[in-house]
């Protein structure tokens, strides 16, 4: 029905003024091979045009005037109808019991309407020209020529018509699988057990005991009007979440919500849960003259990685919700716009945001945090960078002893430059802890910074980077873990990066990172050596297949056994469609963990084992 309109005017329109030499009574024959034969045989079959008792089209018949007053009656009566319709439809929101898929056809319909504007000036021409015609069979002329006058503006109004509430969001399934190897447990990136058996106290075991299923549906809803306060909300339904079990296994997000303990393995043994994920309003307002715009309600907020950004602690789940960096706040966030100098307001409660299991959705800073205010203003630096001042108040509710600290200050400082391939990037932060406003000792120590310049070709890439980040520095950020140290702290490294892409279809990439520790702790002394090397190839096979292969080492140098963490993987990517996406990846892991590196603890033994992950994602 979408092209038909179009069709049957452009059909009688071209015959028309293709034979003005022809009698007024007739049009010359359309042959059964001619172009427009499979237009005629859409258009009778929609009954648009009449042809012969026996619809069948014959070459040695002409088309009458009549027979084209019939056809130009039946487009102009379709269309009409058709704007009724969909004028009813946009007008109820649809109708009851409206499923997606009508939904999705309403919209594709008003979208087709943005080409009607010929076809209603054809139609008006072809009323003029068989205006006999049209009346000999009945029809009031005076009246078609007056409702095709007023369809330009009917489509007008239903072309800015939208639906109230604009629906999309993802469907995701995951499955875990860990088996051992040489009658040992395996550990993987996050620090988590892989190839142990829950239900048999974690005793090594293979994939089918370490199989665990999750699932997770996020839906986002959107206003759509152009004016007065606009609306977002995301909510969400999985298992990903959970607190440890008897086995002290936890679930998938569990790095980023409740901190398991080190040596964690993982479980789907997990009651399902909803979530309000964002839920704010959002306008234009001013104060004592300053416009602004003000975000209130639960809404995402994120700075630098080094001042406040939520970290990807989920290594194997790829997803927008847990990647945006965004931590979730119940307050609001208020940005004013001084032409190139930006200044930004959040305060609002972080913890205690929890889902209907009554777990905390991000809590921050190892969950002491509670309340977090702050202010950014950031500088555009000429045409070419941004330079970001931020300052931070985080405070906890929560009785603590005088020696424990319950507030942290974070001063930073970040800024990024492009000149040309040329890419620059620094930043530099400070926290301090206290209890209360008293200085226990936790001043010093406390401080972090980074330098990165790079240079991206087409098809090639480089950067170097420095950074230090001191032992009691503790801003909720997220920046580069080294093995199974996620926001890694007392070090000093310096970093290579490179990338090439030999053809359209691969990609080489390798991160090389080379330091040492700068105090002595949990067993590891100063100074001690530091090496971290990431090895990947990428290659798309088609539209629909790619294939990755990677390689991570990681080596800290102790006088006694080095840590030594290592990991080879082999991934496929499949897409099912244009919103569709299957994954699958398995890394084999030996770690050996003498001293405690971030998530993996000091036990001494060596972990040798597999990681199979499968991810299918659904996006609508």
């Amino acid at each position: 029905m979408k092209h038909m309109l179009k069709m049957a005017l452009g059909l009688t329109l071209g015959v028309m003024v293709a034979a003005p030499a022809f009698a007024q009574d007739q049009f010359s024959d359309v042959p059964a091979n001619h172009w427009a034969y499979d237009s005629i045989a859409n258009l009778k079959a929609e009954g648009i045009l009449v042809g012969y008792p026996d619809y069948k089209y014959r070459g040695a018949r002409l088309a009458t005037r009549y027979e084209m007053a019939v056809a130009i009656n039946a487009a102009y009566t379709k269309l009409m109808r058709m704007i009724d319709g969909l004028s009813e439809k946009i007008g109820t929101g649809g109708g009851d019991g409206v499923t997606s898929e009508q939904l999705n056809e309403l919209k594709a319909q008003i979208e087709e309407m943005k080409g009607w504007g010929t076809a209603i000036d054809d139609l008006k021409k072809l009323v003029n020209e068989f205006e006999s015609e049209l009346t000999g069979i009945g029809n009031d002329v005076d009246e078609m020529k007056k409702r095709l006058g007023s369809l330009e503006g009917r489509v007008k109004v239903l072309e800015d018509k939208q639906f109230p509430v604009d629906i999309s969001g993802d469907v995701n399934f995951l499955v875990y699988a860990g088996n051992s190897r040489d009658k040992r447990a395996g550990m993987n990136k996050e620090g988590r057990l892989v190839g142990v058996n829950e239900k048999g106290g974690n005793s090594q075991t293979g994939l089918t005991r370490d199989l665990n299923v999750y699932h997770e549906i996020g839906i986002n809803l959107k206003g759509t009007n152009t004016e007065g306060p606009k609306w977002n909300a995301t909510i969400a339904y999985g298992n990903m979440y959970g607190n440890s079990n008897a086995a002290g296994n936890a679930g998938v997000l569990a790095d980023l919500v409740n901190f398991p303990a080190n040596g964690t393995g993982y479980t789907d043994n997990i009651q399902g849960a909803f979530r309000i994920d964002k839920a704010a309003v959002n306008f234009d307002t001013s104060l004592v003259g300053l416009k602004f715009n003000a975000e209130i309600g639960r809404v995402g907020v994120k700075v630098a990685p080094y001042i406040l950004q939520r970290a990807d602690d989920t290594l194997y789940f790829a997803n927008e919700r847990w990647d945006d960096g965004e931590y979730r706040m119940d307050g609001a966030k208020l940005v004013f716009d001084f032409s190139g100098v930006d200044f930004v307001l959040v305060g609002g409660k972080n913890s205690g945001r929890n889902d209907s299991a009554n777990v905390d959705i991000n809590p921050i800073a190892g969950a002491f945090v509670d309340t977090t205010l702050g202010a950014v203003l950031g500088f555009n630096v000429g045409t070419f960078g941004k330079l970001n001042l931020a300052y931070l108040y985080h405070d906890s509710d929560t009785a603590a002893a005088a020696t424990t600290p319950n507030r942290m200050n974070t001063f930073g400082v970040d800024g990024n430059a492009k000149f040309g391939n040329i890419n620059l990037k620094g930043g530099y932060t400070k926290t301090i802890l206290t209890h209360n406003s008293k200085n226990i000792g936790l001043d010093r120590l406390n401080q972090a910074a980074y330098l990165n310049a790079g240079y991206d070709s087409s098809n090639w890439g480089v950067s170097g980077e420095f950074r230090k980040v001191q032992m009691n520095f503790g801003a909720p950020g997220d920046w580069r873990r080294i093995g199974t140290f996620w926001n890694p702290t007392n070090f000093q490294s310096i970093t290579a990066m490179a990338y090439f892409k030999p053809t359209a279809n691969v990609k080489l990439s390798y991160t090389g990172e080379f330091g040492e520790t700068r105090e002595a702790v949990a067993g590891i002394p100063a100074k001690s050596k530091i090496e971290s090397h990431i090895a990947n190839v990428d290659y798309t096979l088609n539209s629909s297949w790619n294939v990755g292969l990677g390689y991570e080492e990681v080596r800290v140098k102790l006088a006694g056994p080095d840590i030594r963490q290592r990991w080879a993987t082999v991934g496929f990517g499949y897409k099912l469609g244009t919103n569709s996406l299957l994954n699958f990846a398995y890394e084999y892991g030996s770690v050996r963990q003498p001293a405690t590196w971030g998530n993996a603890s000091a036990s001494g033994a060596d972990y040798r084992g597999g990681f199979l992950t499968t991810q299918l994602t659904v996006r609508f």
